[in-house]
C-alpha cells in the first residue's frame, strides 16, 4: 500500500509540493520499485522457513534505515 500512495501522490505531482525536485522524486520512486517484488519473495520463504522468512524481513528494515540515513545524509549535502 505504500508504494501505491507513493505513485499516486508522486505521478504528476499531484500531492508534492510545488517546488519540489523531479531527480530527487524519480530517484525515490526508482529505489521502491524492487520492494514489492522483494516482499513478495520473503512472504513465500515464510512458507518454506518461518524463522528465515522473519530473519529476512528484519534485515530489510534494518537495510531502509541505514539506507535512508546515510544515503539521505549524502543527497542532503549535494
Amino acid at each position: 500500500m505504500f508504494n501505491a500512495v507513493w505513485f499516486y501522490a508522486s505521478i504528476g505531482g499531484r500531492l508534492l509540493r510545488p517546488d519540489h525536485d523531479p531527480a530527487a522524486v524519480k530517484g525515490i520512486t526508482r529505489s521502491y520499485l524492487p520492494a514489492p517484488w522483494i516482499y513478495l519473495a520473503m512472504t513465500l520463504t515464510a512458507l518454506i522457513d518461518p524463522t528465515a522468512s522473519v530473519i529476512l524481513y528484519g534485515a530489510f528494515a534494518l537495510f531502509w534505515v541505514a539506507e535512508n540515513s546515510v544515503f539521505g545524509r549524502i543527497r542532503m549535502r549535494s
